[in-house]
């Protein structure tokens, strides 16, 4: 598979294996670029947006950039 063209802006996915809604490996973004990060997460498809980690990295990479 070539790796698809890097994104135009930095972008981060924040993902979890636990998910039983989307695969997680639709999440995930592809290709090595520096701009561009997975990070993954425990936890279920509807509680990520309670996930302590979640807003942990959320707010990390907000001040990033």
């Amino acid at each position: 598979m070539v790796n698809p063209a890097p994104p135009p802006v930095p972008t981060t996915a924040i993902y979890t294996r636990g998910d039983g809604v989307v695969n997680w490996r639709t999440s995930v973004q592809r290709g090595d670029y520096p701009n561009v990060h997975n990070i993954e997460v425990l936890g279920s498809h509807i509680g990520l947006n309670m996930n302590l980690a979640v807003w942990y990295w959320v707010a990390r990479k907000l001040t990033e950039h």
